[in-house]
């Protein structure tokens, strides 16, 4: 973020806005606004003060100012509060003005460095709610840093993981949840995060990955995919989401029910497999307690599959 805003010189690449290249333009001639976790407003400026500041360095006219303040005032839903000052606000309000005083400004980009991570859930909520709709509304480009997942998922057209200062996977939240790059973004998306056990693939089971001495049958094309990699037993991840398992009869992967947590509409099992603990989504009205050994069934069309020595994705 602080390349894109030409604080820091990148040490190699480009950084484009649009078709024009700004690697040399200085902070001031990028149009960039920044908001960050810490609001920085000024306690001693009134709300309508604090928005319209950046727009008084410019020197831009006090009618002009008046009217772009009212404006932006009335996007983020902020206008009652204008005379105002921080310290008579709640923090979810707070908030909205360090975004106005952001936006005032008109930005070819906004840098948003986890702005809401410190408002309890409900505002986290909200705001999530009111930062996409201000997206849509002014169509301007926002690269939004954050760790909470969720925010990531449901606010992002595209979404970029990293991991110790590395890319893992540039892609759209559906396949970033759907189809992870390798195990790190399989399991750091996702709540709880994807299962991995530990599998092979084995000659005398055709059709079949085992987990343990249990079998679960592969789609035929991911078992010629997989046997098409080696031909003796190979060893890999089988990766499964919660919500991809069903408790059965029998068959599939037997495991052993260790923690059984009843969350509103869902209730969520940790089990104990021979390839490793797993963590399901069960109907809350399943009748199976902690202690109890059950059967659980993958959907075959679900699975995904991981090279245990790099961890990256097994693909068709």
């Amino acid at each position: 973020m602080r390349a894109v805003a030409g604080l820091e010189a990148p040490t190699s690449g480009d950084i484009f806005f649009g078709e024009r290249r700004v690697n040399n333009d200085a902070p001031a001639r990028r149009n960039v606004a920044m908001a960050f976790e810490h609001f920085g407003l000024y306690p001693h400026m009134t709300v309508s003060e604090n928005i319209g500041y950046p727009l008084k360095l410019r020197g831009q006219d006090t009618e002009a100012m008046a009217r772009d303040v009212v404006a932006i005032a009335g996007i983020l839903k902020i206008r009652e509060v204008l005379d105002r000052y921080p310290n008579e606000l709640s923090g979810g309000v707070r908030q909205r003005v360090s975004l106005a005083r952001a936006m005032v400004r008109k930005p070819d980009v906004f840098l948003l460095d986890e702005p809401i991570s410190h408002l309890d859930a409900g505002l986290r909520s909200e705001m999530r709610i009111e930062l996409k709709r201000l997206q849509r509304e002014t169509g301007a480009t926002m690269i939004y840093v954050t760790h909470d997942q969720q925010e990531a998922l449901t606010m992002a057209d595209r979404v970029i993981v990293m991991d110790g200062g590395r890319l893992q996977q540039i892609d759209s939240p559906k396949r970033i949840y759907e189809h992870p790059s390798n195990r790190f973004v399989a399991t750091f998306v996702g709540d709880p995060p994807m299962n991995l056990l530990d599998a092979r693939i084995a000659d005398n089971r055709i059709g079949k990955i085992l987990v343990g001495d249990d079998a679960i049958s592969l789609s035929d094309d991911d078992y010629v995919m997989l046997r098409s990699r080696s031909t003796v037993e190979q060893v890999l991840e089988l990766g499964i989401r919660a919500e991809d398992l069903t408790i059965a009869d029998r068959g599939g992967i037997s495991g052993l029910i260790r923690v059984r947590e009843s969350i509103g509409d869902v209730l969520l099992l940790t089990i104990d497999t021979a390839g490793g603990r797993l963590r399901m989504r069960a109907p809350p009205g399943a009748q199976v307690q902690e202690g109890e050994k059950v059967s659980i069934v993958p959907q075959t069309h679900r699975l995904h599959f991981f090279d245990p020595s790099s961890g990256n994705r097994i693909e068709h």
